[in-house]
């Protein structure tokens, strides 16, 4: 006979009534499943009357198990398990305890049914018992999880309906107003906008970190996913956030109703921009100002990008990343691309040509440089990885080192060119066309 004949005749044998009875009489010993010790009345209780039916249907289940070899589905599991919460109302802790006793209870109920010739089949049944309970408590803890989520975001919704209330965009309902109170925030701003990430921070530590900001008062917060958003009335109140690890925290200017949302759209890109640039704590509005304001203008500065890029061909393109990254340094670029300082003065020649800007002019400088920013961005780039530097330079960073973020232009700017210089195109030793730069009455 195989083992799971065995088993089946052993479970035929059995009586579910009277397993379902010794598992009931285990939790009425214990601190069953609603949470009462042994010594408190349990008459009348209307938690416990829903016990000895969940029970049946859990014995139900479990000899069908044995029957078939199939475990219960995942839908099945966690009805029965709602309807055991529902009537303990205990601690997930308890009520695994709770299945514990139960799945005890009901080993030693089938082996005082068992024969010596079942011996097989009982070590089998104790086995699949054991793989049941861990299925059941899987399903609790999980279906503990869901509801805690469900609470939270709940809990966030609301925050949410105030934070539009407050803005403008919603109406400040008697509720709302109560909720305010529970926190302990005036609803007349203005309002400091905030906004919150933790580096590699998930959603669900971003929703903890918002009700733990809410709840030391003063603050409203709530998780956007990665990032939290959020008013208060004064900058003290964000001193939770000041002690945290790898967390940045933007904080606006004041801003009053109608103003509150946009705010915060606007903060979401200051911390997006210092979370790419590895910064964490306090975040000052004008750290990145440039990536800022390209990532604020998406329109313009596509336009700008495509303006100063697309004309040009690829070797032009990485001299003039290069020229940007070394903060239009003539010197530094020519020795990261480890070509003649003539030689760059010749592609920087074509590239005026091409683009009809002046590189030694300040507002030009600008707009290469942000166009530059938002290439970037929208390509995902970085600034071409230095070379080893012709011997005698000393103003390229050294070979292997990390590459330079772009430098915004230098308020003295490069020299500008001397009104009788003049260039004579020819060709250097490896045949790259090369711009000398003669002066008049020179010789």
């Amino acid at each position: 006979m195989s083992d799971r004949a065995r088993v089946r005749r052993l479970i035929d044998a059995l009586d579910r009534d009277t397993v379902a009875d010794a598992v009931l009489q285990a939790l009425r010993a214990s601190r069953g499943l609603d949470g009462h010790s042994s010594a408190e009345p349990r008459a009348g209780n209307p938690r416990w009357t829903a016990v000895p039916p969940l029970v049946r249907d859990h014995v139900r289940m479990f000899t069908r198990m044995l029957h078939s070899g199939e475990q219960p589905t995942r839908a099945e599991l966690r009805a029965l398990v709602r309807q055991a919460a529902a009537a303990s109302q205990s601690p997930v802790e308890e009520l695994l305890r709770s299945y514990r006793v139960a799945a005890e209870a009901a080993s030693r109920a089938v082996r005082s049914a068992a024969g010596a010739e079942d011996l097989a089949a009982v070590v089998t049944v104790t086995e699949e018992m054991m793989a049941y309970v861990n299925l059941t408590t899987a399903a609790i803890v999980q279906a503990s999880l869901d509801d805690r989520d469900l609470r939270r975001s709940e809990r966030e919704r609301r925050f949410r309906r105030l934070f539009d209330a407050l803005d403008g965009a919603a109406a400040l309902t008697a509720d709302l107003v109560e909720l305010a109170d529970d926190i302990g925030l005036s609803t007349n701003g203005p309002y400091l906008p905030f906004t919150a990430a933790r580096r590699d921070g998930s959603a669900a530590d971003h929703a903890r970190l918002a009700a733990e900001l809410t709840a030391a008062g003063g603050v409203l917060a709530f998780s956007e996913g990665t990032r939290i958003d959020g008013i208060c009335r004064s900058q003290s109140a964000l001193e939770l956030l000041a002690g945290l690890d790898e967390v940045a925290v933007a904080v606006g200017p004041p801003a009053s109703r109608g103003r509150l949302g946009a705010a915060c759209h606007d903060l979401h890109v200051v911390i997006d921009v210092a979370m790419r640039r590895g910064r964490t704590g306090q975040i000052g509005l004008a750290d990145f100002a440039p990536e800022v304001l390209v990532e604020l203008c998406p329109e313009v500065s596509d336009a700008l990008a495509a303006r100063v890029y697309d004309p040009l061909p690829d070797d032009l393109r990485a001299t003039l990343h290069a020229l940007v990254a070394y903060g239009f340094d003539r010197t530094a670029t020519a020795a990261t691309l480890h070509i003649h300082r003539n030689t760059l003065l010749y592609r920087l020649g074509r590239i005026e040509e091409r683009l009809g800007l002046d590189l030694s002019r300040a507002a030009d400088q600008v707009a290469i440089y942000l166009a530059t920013l938002r290439h970037d961005r929208a390509r995902e780039t970085t600034p071409p990885p230095p070379v080893t530097p012709p011997p005698g330079t000393h103003r390229a960073p050294p070979a292997g080192s990390d590459p330079p973020r772009l430098r915004p232009p230098s308020s003295s700017g490069p020299r500008a060119p001397h009104p009788h210089e003049v260039a004579l195109a020819a060709g250097d030793r490896t045949g790259t066309p090369t711009r000398l730069v003669v002066r008049a009455g020179e010789r």
